[in-house]
C-alpha cells in the first residue's frame, strides 16, 4: 500500500478587513450601548479610512460621522479650527456649520464649557423631544474611568436608568469640567423630556450622558 507524503500546512488566511459600510454599522452600534449604559467607557475602533480632522478624537470622528448626515446641523467651539472642519462637514455630511443656537451637534473641549451658554442649546418640545440637541466633548485631560474607591474631589457620581443601582457606585474623573457647566445642565435638562444628552470622547474612548442621567458632584448634595 502506497501513502501519500503529508503536504505542508497551508498558511492562514489573514483576517480580512471590515468593510466601510460593516464598519459603520458596528460602530453604531457601539454608540447605542454607550447610550444604554451611561457612564461606561467604550472604545470606537476605526481599521479603514483617514483620522484626525482638525485634530478631533478618533471617538469624537467616528461620533459625528455615524451620527450625522446632510439633516444634521453642527456648530464647533471657537477653540477649534473652523475652517478645516467645516470642510470635512461638507465633505463627509454633506452639511454645513452653523452657529450652536442653531445645531443639532455642538462639538466642544472642556475648555470651552465655562463660556458655552447652554440656554442657547436646543431643547426639543413635549411633543418632539428627539430635537433636543447633542453636546459633543473632546475631552483632554485624564481617564476618565481612573477613580479611586473613595470620593474624589471634582468627581461626579452618576444615577438613573442604564446604571445597576444595586451595582458599584458609577463615578467618572470628570475633574477638568467646572461645577457650574453641572449645575446649567441640570436646570436646562429640567423638564423632562425636553433637555440635551452628553457625549465626552477621550481618544478612541466614548461615554454617553444622556438627558435622564442625574450627576451628582462628591461633596455635593444635590443631585443634577
Amino acid at each position: 500500500m502506497t501513502t501519500q507524503a503529508p503536504t505542508s500546512a497551508q498558511a492562514p488566511t489573514p483576517a480580512q478587513a471590515p468593510s466601510a459600510a460593516e464598519q459603520s454599522a458596528r460602530q453604531f452600534r457601539q454608540i447605542l450601548d454607550a447610550q444604554s449604559y451611561p457612564g461606561r467607557a467604550l472604545s470606537l475602533m476605526q481599521e479603514t479610512g483617514p483620522l484626525d480632522p482638525g485634530g478631533l478624537s478618533p471617538a469624537c470622528q467616528i461620533l459625528v460621522e455615524n451620527l450625522g448626515n446632510r439633516d444634521v446641523q453642527v456648530a464647533f467651539a471657537a477653540s477649534l479650527p473652523s475652517a478645516e472642519l467645516a470642510r470635512w462637514v461638507r465633505l463627509t455630511l454633506n452639511s454645513e456649520v452653523v452657529a450652536v443656537a442653531e445645531a443639532d451637534f455642538i462639538v466642544c473641549r472642556q475648555a470651552d464649557l465655562a463660556h458655552l451658554d447652554l440656554t442657547q442649546l436646543g431643547l426639543g418640545t413635549m411633543a418632539s423631544p428627539e430635537l433636543g440637541a447633542t453636546l459633543v466633548i473632546d475631552y483632554q485631560g485624564p481617564d476618565l474611568t481612573a477613580v479611586s474607591a473613595e470620593a474624589t474631589a471634582g468627581c461626579v457620581r452618576l444615577t438613573g436608568p442604564g446604571i445597576n443601582p444595586q451595582g458599584p457606585v458609577k463615578r467618572l474623573n470628570l475633574t477638568e469640567i467646572d461645577a457650574a457647566f453641572w449645575h446649567q445642565r441640570a436646570d436646562c435638562n429640567g423638564s423632562f423630556p425636553m433637555g440635551f444628552d452628553i457625549f465626552i470622547c477621550r481618544d478612541s474612548e466614548l461615554i454617553a450622558l444622556p438627558r435622564t442621567t442625574r450627576i451628582q458632584l462628591e461633596g455635593d448634595a444635590a443631585c443634577m
